[in-house]
C-alpha cells in the first residue's frame, strides 16, 4: 500500500506544479484544466486501489527465503 500512497502524493505534487506553471504563463488555461482533470482521475483510481488493497495484499502465510546463498559461503 505504501507505493500507492507514494504515487498519490506524487500526483498531488504534480497538480501543484501544473498550477504554478499555468500561473507563470507556461500553460494555457485549457492545458491546465486538461492536465488537472487527468490527474484527478489518476487520484480517484489510486484511491480506489487503496480502498481495495486488503483484497489483494493479504498474508498468504508463505515467505520466500534463501537459506544458503552461495555468495555467503566460504571455502574455509
Amino acid at each position: 500500500m505504501t507505493k500507492l500512497t507514494d504515487a498519490d502524493s506524487e500526483q498531488l505534487v504534480t497538480q501543484h506544479w501544473i498550477m504554478v506553471a499555468a500561473a507563470c504563463g507556461y500553460l494555457s488555461e485549457e492545458q491546465e484544466n486538461t492536465l488537472l482533470g487527468e490527474l484527478e482521475e489518476i487520484g480517484r483510481m489510486l484511491n480506489s486501489m487503496m480502498e481495495k488493497a486488503p483484497m489483494f495484499c493479504r498474508d498468504s502465510g508463505s515467505t520466500v527465503r534463501e537459506d544458503h546463498a552461495s555468495y555467503f559461503l566460504t571455502d574455509d
